[in-house]
């Protein structure tokens, strides 16, 4: 090899440990960026062997690749915006709030803020740093999901969700025991009616004989509302009537866990299905992705589900400013998924960190920068065996 061969081998050893090192540098100073993943050089010659011009040539060649299929550490930060991916996949972010319209973009960073568009600012959607919405499946007006592709998401909205409606009662069971030694027996029970509101209902037993009671129900105003029920018990004080009343078509009643028993009256349990209206307050994250909304009134109701997304060859993807990428060719196209059960789940509250092992950022560091100054080492010498045959020429 002549001097020319060895001073390009120096050189492009310089090129390629600054390359690394670049890369390296990157690294370590993302090490507690959300969704970073790390860059790492990978070594390989570059045309040794063979002969050019009667100079043997060779040298080394970089070329960079990102760990995106590898997991970062997942932390607790007890934001309510902060979710993470636990397992294979990537976040979808758009730059419209439709799925069908815009740019799609993929991350796994979920440090989400809120974020108001322009013709709409009063309103709050999630949104990551670099003003993309997050995407999501939205629920119906009963709480089912379609899923379908890509065009199919929304932007998820965080502060103006509408007015829960309410659920009107029908089916309701009270537990109770009458007095057998009293002639009359009270309590009160609710329902929720059409409109969502709750309303309140009086029972009111009166003795008619040896184990026999009829059973009026009222409003709080003492108008009957239904009834009055027959209602019969056996020695041992068990009902032996009918078990299911109708109450006035507003909502079935079940009373088989009715006795007749001691002398105070013993209210034991009186449950109902209905649901009452209410403001939206707040939303939390389920680990299968689900964004359930709380409203005043106690009642929980899916609103969204996040989807993941899945790519065939998740290292090739295109990176962009922001922790996020873009599919090509070969990284394949996106397939979304349904988190939970024994696939990816949706860490609430949390935040994945960069998969970048700083010990390990360090130890390479220092071999690059050896690896560096020995490549320099050679153009040095390359550079004064130069100068000593340009002497001897003379």
């Amino acid at each position: 090899m002549s001097l020319s061969g060895a001073y390009n081998n120096g050189v492009s050893g310089l090129l390629g440990y600054s390359s690394a090192m670049g890369a390296i540098t990157e690294n370590i100073t993302n090490i507690r960026t959300p969704g970073y993943k790390r860059t790492e050089q990978t070594f390989s010659t570059l045309l040794g062997g063979q002969e050019l011009n009667g100079s043997e040539t060779g040298g080394v060649r970089t070329s960079t690749r990102r760990l995106v299929d590898a997991q970062g550490a997942i932390e607790a930060t007890g934001r309510i915006f902060d979710i993470a991916v636990n397992g294979p996949g990537f976040f979808v972010f758009g730059d419209e709030l439709s799925g069908a319209t815009g740019n799609i973009a993929y991350s796994r960073a979920g440090d989400l803020d809120q974020r108001a568009p322009n013709a709409t600012p009063t309103l709050g959607y999630l949104s990551n740093k670099v003003g993309q919405y997050l995407l999501a499946w939205k629920a119906d007006a009963n709480g089912n999901f379609t899923y379908g592709g890509v065009a199919s998401l929304q932007a998820i909205e965080v502060n103006n969700q509408a007015p829960f409606a309410g659920v009107a009662t029908v089916n309701a069971s009270l537990a109770a025991t009458i007095p057998a030694s009293s002639t009359t027996a009270t309590t009160q029970i609710f329902y929720v009616d059409a409109t969502g509101n709750s309303q309140q209902l009086n029972l009111d037993w009166t003795k008619t004989g040896p184990n026999a009671w009829d059973l009026q129900i009222s409003d709080p105003a003492g108008a009957p509302v239904a009834g009055p029920f027959a209602q019969t018990f056996d020695s041992v004080g068990n009902l032996t009537s009918a078990t299911a009343l109708n109450v006035a078509g507003l909502f079935n009643l079940d009373v088989s866990s009715l006795t007749q028993r001691g002398s105070v009256f013993n209210r034991i349990q009186y449950q109902q299905d209905g649901l009452e209206k209410g403001e939206f307050l707040n939303f939390k994250v389920a680990d299968d992705g689900t964004i359930f909304g709380h409203f005043s009134s106690g009642a929980v109701r899916p609103l969204y589900r996040i989807p993941v997304a899945i790519f065939p060859n998740p290292n090739k993807l295109d990176s962009l400013s922001g922790n996020v990428y873009q599919p090509n060719d070969l990284s394949g196209d996106a397939t979304l998924r349904q988190p939970g059960d024994d696939f990816t789940r949706i860490a609430p509250n949390a935040v994945e960190f960069s998969n970048v092992d700083l010990g390990d950022g360090f130890t390479q560091m220092i071999i690059t920068q050896r690896a560096y100054s020995s490549a320099a080492q050679v153009v040095r010498t390359v550079d004064e065996m130069t100068q000593t045959l340009r002497d001897i020429k003379r």
